[in-house]
Order: structure tokens, then sequence, then C-alpha cells
């Protein structure tokens, strides 16, 4: 499965200006979706809530983890398995 990061909303005509950078993950499903997960995480915008009574801030990200997972598992379960060419998924 690749993860491609891309700058923006518009088609750039330059491939080697196309995607921010892009990971490569082949190994197992069972490892695969825990990686995926947090490549997403470690670039989600986080926000913290200092709770009341406590001196240290805790940092959430913008989306739950639990939406997070939801996607990454939908995109895996419904891929086309039985094609051999890549079947490319907007969150948009």
């Amino acid at each position: 499965m690749d993860y491609v990061r891309i700058v923006g909303t518009e088609w750039v005509e330059n491939p080697e200006q196309r995607f921010q950078y892009t990971l490569d993950f082949r190994e197992p499903l069972i490892r695969l979706i825990p990686k995926l997960e947090n490549a997403i995480l470690d670039e989600m915008p986080y926000y913290f809530r200092l709770e009341v009574g406590k001196i240290q801030r805790s940092d959430y990200p913008l989306l739950p983890e639990k939406v997070i997972r939801e996607a990454v598992v939908n995109a895996v379960m419904h891929r086309l398995w039985c094609a051999s060419t890549h079947y490319n998924r907007s969150l948009s």
C-alpha cells in the first residue's frame, strides 16, 4: 500500500513536483494497518487541553484515532484485490 502526501488541491503537471513524499508499505496486513495509522497520526495537527486541577496539558489529534483507523481499514478492505493495477482513493 502506498501513502502519498500531497500539497494543495490542484493537479500538478510536473510529475517530479506532484507529491511531497510517498511511503511504501509492503508487509502483512496485520502489521501494515497500525503502521499506516501511525504515519497518518504523526502528521495530524494536534490541539491541547488543560484539565482542571492538572498542571500538564494533554495533546489530542484533530481527528479521533477511531476515525483514522476506520478510514485505513475501509481503504484496505475495499481495495480491488483481484486487479493488478493501482487504485487511488481520495479522502476529499
